[in-house]
């Protein structure tokens, strides 16, 4: 079996896909803060998103983590998917209780929408 042509016709594939795998960045700028800020309100029972971002986030990545540690799993990048809407929850509550200009807010919102243009997954090569 030659891998670099494992079946008879699958060479030439046009055009040809790169995937970048990474979470956006301009989500995961936010997302440790946004997890560091939320768990004040969520331990004083004082915000549910707060505490339905913790739960989340926590009842998402910790079992893999643990698997890891433990018997030296092998995390992937897809285990992510479903960890990711906690973040998003956490970061949305960040965005709009942080009192900052308008106008940082607008530049990270482009930036997160500029980092889903550029990193989508099946972009083909010029």
């Amino acid at each position: 079996i030659n891998p670099s042509q494992p079946v008879p016709g699958l060479y030439d594939i046009h055009p040809a896909a790169h995937f970048i795998g990474m979470i956006s960045p301009p989500i995961m700028l936010l997302a440790l803060p946004a997890l560091a800020l939320a768990l004040p309100g969520a331990v004083q029972a004082r915000n549910d998103v707060g505490v339905i971002a913790l739960a989340w986030f926590v009842g998402t990545f910790v079992p893999f983590e643990l698997l890891s540690l433990i018997w030296s799993r092998t995390s992937y990048l897809y285990y992510m998917v479903i960890v990711m809407p906690g973040i998003y929850i956490a970061v949305a509550e960040l965005v709009t209780r942080i009192r900052v200009n308008a106008k940082l807010i607008g530049a990270w919102a482009a930036s997160v929408v500029a980092a889903a243009i550029v990193m989508y997954p099946f972009t083909p090569w010029p």
